[in-house]
């Protein structure tokens, strides 16, 4: 209906009421940021107040020097309250800001953020360093080249004795040390082993399995050992160590003393697992003792006690200055010594005497002796005799002198 105005009672259509300019929205609420590998996921409630105006967008910032300096995150405009940012240094602090955009622009933005600190698992530990040793492994390995921007606690370390089918962690007390030893392992049995580093994201790739490796320890201790001399030489025999140390016995030490084992000299020859030897180049006539020690990958294992001393000798040479006197039905004779008894004392002479011309010979029986001279009684008159001696020791008989009778 027209209405009166007071001047002139004319009627006019009333106006509409004057809009309400917008404001900036509210600062949102509830900012809460999660970590990722070299990214971060930030999430925040939308303002309850708008300022008029629908909220069309986020600011969302970060800064990495605790809020002295700020990154604006390039985005597409949207009015989710979620947002991903990408490509940040892992290990690095960050803190957070986001504001609400409407058509008046960016308002007031959030009190910044905890520090949150990118980072994802660290890098494959290199193949480790394995040392065998008695009854376990010493391994050692490189730091990973990447922590994964969290330091390094614990590495996990495994073994397998099964080529790598089956894995089994050795319990440890957690440490960032870059070396341990794994014990409880069977001797003699092979093993392999694997490593991963540990931070506060989990457990890295595990490293490439190291070779095969065989705990063990030197061999024990041979036994029975015996020597037999010989001419410039000794027979030497043993049995082999009861435990090999978890590794094939390869070869055997031997040694020789001529002073009663002050000193000893290690015998020169070719590896050989043979538990016999024959230690040539020795003096005949010098009292000699050895020892034996076995020898596996590992090292050498313990020595024997000594022997009881063995001196090399052959039989002596033979007597010289041969004279036979005859008698009736008798012969005297006398000779010297030979120069070289062999290196074994004399113990007797052997005497014969030929009625044929040494086609054949009889010895004479008699109580052993070492005096040089001797009376043969029983001999045949008229008929031409041949006489020889020889010296005897331990070893046996040596050559003889001969001599025809008169």
């Amino acid at each position: 209906m027209a209405a009166v105005n007071d001047v002139g009672g004319s009627a006019f259509t009333a106006a509409t009421a004057p809009a309400i300019p917008a404001l900036p929205a509210g600062v949102p609420t509830a900012l809460k940021v999660t970590r990722g590998d070299s990214s971060a996921t930030v999430t925040w409630k939308a303002p309850a107040f708008t300022g008029g105006s629908a909220i069309t967008d986020y600011v969302v910032r970060w800064s990495s020097d605790a809020g002295l300096t700020w990154t604006t995150v390039p985005r597409a405009p949207s009015a989710a309250t979620t947002a991903t940012i990408p490509s940040l240094t892992n290990g690095v602090p960050y803190v957070f800001q986001v504001a609400a955009v409407n058509s008046v622009g960016p308002a007031t933005f959030t009190t910044k953020s905890a520090a949150v600190v990118p980072a994802t698992t660290a890098g494959q530990t290199a193949m480790p360093v394995a040392t065998r040793r008695n009854g376990q492994v010493v391994l050692s390995w490189t730091v990973p080249s990447s922590d994964g921007g969290q330091k390094i606690v614990d590495y996990v370390i495994e073994s397998s004795r099964d080529g790598g089918q089956t894995w089994r962690a050795f319990p440890h007390k957690p440490s960032p040390a870059t070396t341990t030893t794994v014990t409880g392992l069977v001797q003699g049995t092979p093993y392999r082993f694997r490593v991963a580093a540990v931070n506060a994201l989990g457990t890295s790739l595990f490293s490439d399995p190291t070779a095969v490796v065989i705990p063990a320890t030197a061999p024990g201790l041979p036994t029975a050992l015996t020597a037999t001399r010989g001419d410039g030489q000794v027979l030497l025999a043993w049995k082999a160590p009861a435990r090999d140390g978890g590794t094939v016995v390869r070869d055997y030490l031997l040694q020789s003393s001529v002073d009663g084992g002050k000193t000893w000299a290690t015998v020169i020859r070719a590896p050989s697992t043979r538990t016999s030897a024959t230690v040539t180049g020795l003096a005949n006539g010098t009292p000699t003792v050895f020892r034996v020690a076995a020898v596996n990958d590992v090292g050498t294992g313990p020595l024997t006690a000594k022997t009881v001393a063995a001196v090399p000798a052959t039989v002596p040479g033979n007597p010289t200055a041969l004279v036979v006197t005859r008698g009736s039905g008798r012969a005297t004779l006398g000779w010297q010594a030979p120069a070289f008894n062999g290196g074994s004392g004399l113990v007797d002479y052997r005497l014969q005497w030929s009625g044929d011309g040494g086609t054949t010979w009889r010895t004479v029986s008699r109580k052993p002796s070492t005096r040089t001279t001797a009376t043969i009684t029983g001999l045949p008159n008229g008929v031409p005799l041949v006489f020889r001696v020889a010296a005897m020791n331990a070893v046996g008989v040596g050559a003889s002198v001969e001599r025809a009778s008169i």
